[in-house]
């Protein structure tokens, strides 16, 4: 796969791109900038995605654009997958902080009812349900379940560290 980028915005018009990978580059007649046909825009910058024969054309158009605003990168399946991987860890993490924020809403209520941190039937109730939603989103149960013991358990552990924390 490869990834073409373009600072369409600080284009001069050359047409090199167009030149050399007619197919995927293009002059827009109200602008006289080039256009990345199909891409998407993203920021300044226009993005695409594209099979790696398209490569040794764009390649050409990047190297030959006196501006430098075309930028081709070959990425490889593994290194695009695993910062697929790296975002989702991000957005799992972001998840896990607004779940301790509750977590310590929840904490402090029981410090002041005088409440036990452990309630074996509400982790029941959780693992119960988690367990049908993953049913329901064809997730290995087993797996998930697993999950959210390790995130309950560290969740209980945290309560308990802020205990022995305030003596």
């Amino acid at each position: 796969m490869i990834l073409i980028t373009h600072r369409r915005n600080d284009c001069i018009g050359c047409n090199s791109c167009v030149e050399h990978a007619p197919l995927r580059w293009r002059m827009d007649e109200l602008d006289g900038k080039s256009q990345l046909i199909g891409s998407t825009k993203k920021g300044e910058h226009f993005v695409l995605k594209v099979s790696d024969d398209e490569l040794e054309a764009n390649k050409l158009a990047e190297q030959d654009c006196p501006v430098n605003i075309i930028h081709v990168e070959k990425k490889d399946f593994l290194k695009q997958e695993r910062e697929r991987i790296d975002c989702i860890n991000k957005e799992i993490l972001l998840l896990l902080k607004k779940r301790m924020l509750v977590v310590e809403k929840i904490f402090e209520y029981k410090e002041k009812e005088y409440l036990t941190i452990e309630d074996l039937e509400r982790e029941k109730e959780i693992i119960d349900l988690v367990k049908k939603e993953s049913q329901k989103e064809s997730i290995d149960t087993q797996f998930a379940q697993e999950i959210f013991k390790t995130i309950i358990n560290s969740s209980k552990s945290w309560q308990k560290r802020v205990i022995v924390n305030k003596k």
